[in-house]
This record gives C-alpha cells, structure tokens and sequence, in this order.
C-alpha cells in the first residue's frame, strides 16, 4: 500500500511505503521544491530579450562605425585609396597640402568605404630629402603612414607603404607592381591636389592599361588645396601642365604593356636607370611646393 502524508509545511512532501510484509516497512523522505512554472517563463522570456538586445546592438555597432575592416552597410566602394606623397617639413610631418589627401583618405577609411590606403613616394628628384638626427633620410611615405596612424589611429596594417619611388610615373609603377597587382586589388581611388590631378591621372590610367587587365576600376578625387599661396599653386599648375604635355607627346607612346613600361622606367628613365645621378632644382619657389 502506498500513500502520501502533507506535513505542516505544505511545500514538501513525506512520501511512505507500505510493503506487503508490515515487518519491514521502509520509510522514505524526499524534500523537492514543487515547480513555479510562471516564473521560468518570464525568467526564458527575460534572458531572450536581453541576448537579442545586446546582439543587435553589437551588429549595429559593427555595421555603422568602422571597427578594423567593418564596412558601413557591409559594402566597399573602393579596395584601396592610393594617396601620393608631396613634401615634407622640417620635423618631418607632411606639408599641409598632403595632409589634406591624408585626412580624405583616412575619412572614407573611417566610414567603411575602403579596407586599405596606400601612401607613395621614397621622396623627390627635385631636392635633398630632410634627415633624423641619425643622419637617416625620412621618406614621404613613411611620413606619410606616421601622419594616418598619430592622427587617425589607423592600424599600420591597413596601411601600405610605397617607399621607392621619385617622381608619378615610379609612384604608379610602383603602386601597381608592388601591391595592386599581388593583392589583387580592383577598385582604386586616387586622392591628390586639384592642381596635381590632370597628370597624375593620365600616368596612372596609363601605366595601369599597360598590366593589360580590363577589371582594374581608376577614380579620381581632389583634396583641398591647403599651404601653398595663389602664387605658388599658380607657378606649380603651370608645371604640372607642361609635364604633362611632355608625357603625352614623348613618354606615353612608348608605354603599350608591361615589359615596354619596365624598360621604359630602367633603361630610360632619369630617377631609375643606372648611372644616372639626380640634381635638385634651382626655383626656389617651385621647389617649396615639393
């Protein structure tokens, strides 16, 4: 015979057992807290909402502000944005007007819209570069770098380094062989000063036909003209313009595909070629916008 007694706290049971032979009657207790089922269901209920919450707000972090290499809207519009080198101080921070590409570049970095920036230029055929203490030449590029990681707390490994050419048509040399090429990189925007752009845009779209692949993407922007006076941009567009001239007349027939280029860049090249021994220019006031 089996039955249960309710003690006088109600919420435990004492529980006995009658066997058949009442010589050996076995009794057995068991406590047990009877089940509030109410209270597991908010309890479920609560911790859900809480997960879900802290999930979402999580996704939306990652999706609207760039954390690494978390892109807004989980979209890239460029691969890379390629930053050219123009000068350096004295205490070796970039001039103002490459500051100004630098913080163009940074921002579309910061808002997701490209995963790397890549800044050119071992320095310029037109002067001496300025030297640490060490008696160490300071490259643009490295300059360059130290600028987006003191500034904008770039992770160096976003950032790639070009440090050996001297003048455009090394730095998109350089840029399409050490890097775009390797890594694969289609979509590239380029960020340089307005009066800097019309020649830097007719050597990179040349020297990039030149690697004969058709799904490399090339846009272009213009940062804002900051440090040089009316006078100095004046004298300094009016260069670019004569440069330019020259290489679609002299240089750019030359270049068809990547072996023409490569001879070009070291057979004819002042900046590259051997034996050849580069002189700083006389104008002083061109020479203060490189």
């Amino acid at each position: 015979m089996k039955g249960n007694i309710v003690t006088k706290n109600e919420k435990y049971f004492r529980i006995y057992d009658f066997p058949s032979s009442e010589t050996s009657t076995k009794e057995i207790f068991l406590k047990t807290q009877p089940i509030n089922r109410s209270f597991i269901k908010r309890f479920c209920c609560c911790f859900i909402s809480i997960y879900f919450v802290v999930y979402l707000g999580l996704e939306y972090t990652k999706t609207y502000f760039a954390i690494g290499t978390t892109i807004m809207d989980n979209k890239l519009i460029y691969d890379i944005v390629i930053v050219p080198g123009g000068g350096i101080k004295p205490d070796h921070s970039p001039q103002p007007w490459v500051c100004a590409r630098l913080d163009y570049a940074a921002d579309l970095y910061i808002q997701g819209k490209t995963k790397y920036i890549m800044v050119l230029s071992r320095g310029t055929p037109h002067k001496a570069p300025p030297r640490t203490k060490e008696d160490i030449p300071v490259d643009e590029a490295m300059s360059s770098a130290d600028y987006l990681i003191s500034q904008h707390q770039i992770e160096p490994k976003y950032i790639f380094l070009e440090r050996w050419s001297f003048d455009t048509l090394g730095n998109a040399f350089a840029a399409l062989t050490m890097h775009v090429l390797p890594r694969k990189l289609k979509k590239i925007h380029l960020v340089t000063s307005d009066w800097h752009l019309p020649r830097t845009r007719e050597i990179f779209d040349t020297v990039f036909a030149c690697s004969g692949k058709s799904d490399l993407a090339l846009t272009y922007a213009a940062a804002q003209n900051i440090g040089l006076s009316d006078n100095e941009t004046e004298l300094r567009l009016k260069r670019e313009l004569e440069s330019l001239e020259t290489f679609r007349t002299t240089t750019k027939p030359m270049l068809k595909d990547m072996d023409s280029l490569h001879k070009f860049i070291f057979e004819e090249h002042g900046c590259y070629k051997a034996g050849s021994h580069l002189k700083p220019m006389s104008s002083g006031s061109v020479s203060g916008s490189y």
